[in-house]
């Protein structure tokens, strides 16, 4: 019988924060590259449990596939779940009655009943009970719940000495206040409302809050979290290391009572965010960002100074030094050796202190334990490594005198030389400590970049002045909706006269997490470009990829590739109509008659295959990733905002500028589908799929004529067949063509 949605014949939620133990309950041995989530899906898989959503409160809701019988199921593996189970799961089954398990506070409620059918229709009239009884959690419970004990787990260690907060004392309370407004905005940036009102609560009366309700409703994957470990030591008035000590290590103690791995990582973020990042930056966009106002060499201690148990996974201590310093920590000291001097943010950087430096070799080196994740490094880490090295390596010392920078690099000099490393890293180190000729020169000369422009395509007389001076009119209107001032001022000089902007010298200042502001992007260049031949722009768009140590970096890339995506396909899809603030119904700026060249461009680069043995070369490693856009993109979201396109009356031309008209892109999409979609995902969004399958399917192409989408329902049905679909889509397709599936209102959302 069936036990779907509909039916509701069987519901099961299960908090993410329980996965581990439920993998233990069940014997499975999870797949460390997959998360928590995937892990558990695929191990109730082989029980014929269903994955249906996860709701807000970090729950995950499974059903029994409809597709079994009774006799598949194995009551013991119910009984063994159970304890995990949140209440409000149950499972019926039917046989010469109505049998019901159900998940109520404490244990789980067995009954058995009577059932009356009317003979006719087969309805259930009357249920009567037979028999029922609960068998509590402590007599169910054959393994123990490392998620979250149900049990109370005695006094927790962490306690505040309120003689700390003299919150009777006004003017201390004034004082304390007026201090919150300062650490509110360097701690609580990236937090939530509520987690903000937590955090005061501690900073001004010492209140510590309920951490097992909190993490019953707090989302696990929020890395910032809320009253973390470093906000804990951060807002106490007394900043003193005796005091602060115990609270750290009652506080990494806390998995008994609701203080979870979570919340110490979250520390760790935050605690990085303020001395690593900020710093490395400068403070951040224009300096705007508040710094490190606490004693930073006390704070650093606190956090990195090795713990007792540290390899011990089940221990917060654990936690918390996996999660410190490590290989991006030293990446981030590239960036810091660029600024020509450092304000009082930069002068915060966490690697001045030896502590910091210590769990930073631990975390790249320590190739024995299962946190690692550094200990082989990759393509990517290497050419990150070997930047950084080229950075400290012509770094001016005496220029810089006895100052932070200056002694960071000395220090690390020493342990790149004298300590042991895994083999790639000490590789990459003395080869380039060892290198007379490559260096910051090459950085910085412009005949050298490989990114070379004809100026002749913006001399020629065909270009004439008041049509250039047009074509930037539209060009800057529409470039306005997705990039600053700052990042138009590059763009025009390019666009009249091919001026190309000294990269490394926006780079420094340029703010890598403002996506949408940046300036002389991958896709700008190749739009921008006076020509649109694919044999002019293709050797220029090679240039630009090469172009790593003249200071076009990653961040380049995703942007240009980001406003592809949504200038190839999402501005198409709404006709380039979409609501910017006041101006609505304004016409995006959309790829057009370049629509062609540059897809061809963009997806062959994905498919480059690039010389690793180039030095120049290296950064080609992150390139190539940063081109898979696609991988990084829900394809079934992709699949339904195509057949979108297809609803519309007529398509102007924004709408025909739609990337997947084009077999490259087609194939791609297709290839990424077909690997990606699974049978529980078209489960998932039956309704939808057929909807959608119907629309490529019927599209109605001889009236259309030959338009952008008749070329991609007829590139979809020459495919349909050519792929293998996961068994439940190939279903859809087949029922759909033949017929033997009705889709109510097709042409309607």
């Amino acid at each position: 019988m069936g036990r779907n949605a509909e039916t509701r014949q069987s519901l099961f939620l299960i908090r993410l924060s329980h996965a581990g133990a439920v993998l233990d309950a069940l014997d499975f041995v999870a797949d460390e590259k997959k998360s928590p989530q995937d892990n558990l899906k695929d191990c109730l898989a082989d029980h014929f449990f269903v994955f249906n959503k996860r709701d807000r409160r970090s729950r995950l809701l499974f059903e029994i596939d409809d597709s079994a019988s009774d006799a598949d199921y194995d009551l013991e593996v119910l009984d063994r779940l159970a304890p995990y189970l949140e209440k409000g799961s149950f499972y019926e089954s039917e046989g010469d009655g109505i049998y019901l398990m159900e998940i109520v506070d404490g244990g789980i409620r067995h009954s058995n009943f009577n059932v009356e059918y009317d003979e006719d229709s087969g309805d259930e009239l009357n249920r009567r009970l037979l028999s029922s009884d609960v068998v509590t959690f402590a007599d169910q419970l054959s393994v123990v719940d490392t998620a979250k004990p149900r049990t109370a787990a005695g006094t927790d260690p962490l306690q505040v000495d309120p003689t700390h907060w003299p919150v009777k004392d006004k003017s201390w309370m004034r004082k304390r206040e007026a201090q919150w407004n300062e650490a509110e905005r360097s701690l609580c940036r990236e937090k939530t409302r509520k987690a903000q009102n937590i955090i005061k609560q501690y900073f001004l009366k010492g209140k510590l809050p309920d951490w097992r309700k909190l993490d019953d409703g707090w989302d696990i994957h929020d890395k910032f979290r809320h009253l973390d470990l470093f906000s804990l030591l951060y807002c106490h008035p007394v900043q003193d290391y005796q005091v602060l000590k115990p609270l750290r290590d009652a506080y990494l103690q806390g998995k008994p009572f609701g203080r979870t791995h979570s919340d110490v990582r979250a520390g760790s973020e935050t605690f990085r965010l303020l001395a690593e990042t900020d710093p490395a930056s400068n403070g951040g966009l224009l300096g705007k960002r508040k710094h490190f106002d606490r004693e930073v060499a006390l704070l650093t201690r606190l956090m990195c100074e090795q713990l007792a148990g540290e390899t011990d996974r089940e221990t917060g201590a654990y936690w918390l030094l996996s999660s410190g310093p490590g290989l991006f920590t030293l990446a981030a000291v590239e960036k810091w050796l660029q600024w020509d001097q450092l304000n009082e943010y930069g002068e915060k950087f966490l690697l001045q202190f030896p502590e910091a430096r210590e769990v930073m070799y631990d975390n790249v080196c320590n190739v024995s334990d299962r946190r690692n994740r550094n200990a082989t490094l990759g393509e990517s880490n290497a050419a990150l490594l070997e930047k950084v090295f080229y950075a400290m390596r012509d770094f001016v010392l005496d220029k810089e005198g006895d100052a932070v920078r200056s002694r960071v690099v000395n220090d690390l000099f020493d342990m790149f030389n004298e300590r042991p490393w895994i083999p790639r890293f000490k590789e990459i180190w003395e080869r380039v400590r060892d290198d007379e000729d490559h260096g910051r020169g090459l950085e910085t000369d412009p005949s050298k970049d490989p990114l070379k422009l004809d100026l002749a395509y913006w001399e020629s007389e065909s270009v004439r002045p008041e049509a250039r001076e047009n074509a930037w009119k539209v060009s800057e209107a529409r470039l306005r909706l997705v990039k600053s001032g700052d990042g138009l001022a590059v763009c025009r000089p390019y666009f009249f006269s091919g001026e190309l902007p000294i990269w490394s010298d926006w780079h420094p200042r340029w703010d890598s997490g403002s996506h949408w502001k940046g300036h002389l992007d991958f896709l700008s260049f190749l739009y921008l470009h006076p020509s649109n031949d694919y044999k002019v722009l293709k050797p220029l768009a090679d240039g630009y990829l090469a172009g790593r140590w003249f200071g076009r970096r990653g961040y380049d890339l995703r942007v240009g590739k980001d406003l592809f995506l949504l200038l190839g396909v999402e501005c198409p899809a709404v006709n380039g109509k979409r609501p910017y603030g006041k101006k609505k119904g304004r016409v995006l700026f959309h790829l057009g008659d370049q629509a062609e060249t540059l897809t061809r461009i963009f997806f062959e680069t994905m498919e480059q295959e690039f010389d690793k043995d180039d030095i120049r070369q290296e950064f080609h490693a992150t390139t190539h990733r940063d081109f898979e856009w696609i991988s990084d993109t829900d394809h079934r979201r992709l699949f339904v905002i195509l057949s979108q396109w297809l609803c519309r009356d007529e398509i102007n031309e924004a709408g025909e500028s739609m990337i997947f008209q084009f077999d490259i892109a087609l194939d791609h999409l297709c290839e990424k589908l077909a690997e990606s979609v699974s049978d529980y995902d078209v489960y998932s969004y039956r309704e939808a799929f057929e909807k959608v399958a119907y629309r490529y399917l019927h599209f109605d192409c001889d009236a259309e004529g030959d338009t952008a989408r008749s070329r991609v329902a007829r590139g979809f049905r020459e495919r349909i067949d050519q792929y293998s679909w996961a068994e439940r889509l190939q279903k859809i397709w087949d029922g759909v063509r033949s017929g033997a599936i009705e889709v109510a209102n097709p042409w309607q959302d």
